[in-house]
């Protein structure tokens, strides 16, 4: 079995829930990346079909992702870009971009859940979306006609033409699988066994 090695590039999107932080990876693929940048705007992001600057493209997705995180305690605080060295799991720090973007939701977080959007990628892969202390509750299994407005929403971009984030095989996620609402136990256990 072939091994899937992170990169090109990936964002590191760093969002607090209550009093948690979370990690969101996203693979990408920067083009051309030079000495001649200082902010991610000078950047431009290789889509399925096209290019988009790199600062429009991540804004743009933590929007789709904020509907899923309340109002009241929910923030997307920044994202790091690092570059990987070719089939290697060693990265270098590219720059930090500011989000500053609160949730949107009503209601509270549900602690410790974990919503996994799961999708098939071109070579075969499965590439997965994972946030963390999210709105949704654990629950069962849910197919596209059953998602939400915000999941289809986040679902439609990511299978779309318009998608820049890669699965870790290097290819764009091309059919959604199936979304499990479910719950993560290393942060259940920090929840509720250190508290």
């Amino acid at each position: 079995m072939a091994t899937n090695y992170p990169g090109p590039h990936e964002f590191r999107i760093y969002y607090g829930v209550a009093s948690y932080t979370h990690v969101m990876r996203l693979n990408c693929n920067v083009i051309d990346v030079g000495a001649g940048f200082a902010t991610l705007a000078d950047l431009t992001l290789q889509q399925r079909q096209g290019t988009v600057q790199a600062d429009t493209a991540l804004e743009a997705f933590v929007d789709l992702l904020k509907p899923l995180y309340p109002s009241t305690n929910a923030v997307f605080q920044y994202a790091e870009l690092y570059q990987y060295e070719p089939e290697s799991f060693e990265s270098a720090f590219l720059l930090t971009h500011d989000l500053s973007v609160a949730g949107t939701a009503g209601g509270s977080y549900s602690p410790a859940s974990q919503v996994i959007f799961v999708f098939r990628t071109d070579e075969g892969g499965v590439m997965r979306l994972s946030p963390m202390n999210s709105v949704k509750a654990p629950g069962q299994l849910v197919q596209y006609s059953a998602l939400g407005v915000p999941e289809k929403a986040i679902v439609d971009f990511i299978i779309s033409d318009n998608n820049w984030i890669l699965g870790r095989d290097t290819s764009y996620p091309r059919t959604f699988k199936s979304m499990y609402p479910g719950q993560n136990e290393a942060l259940w256990k920090k929840i509720y066994r250190n508290s």
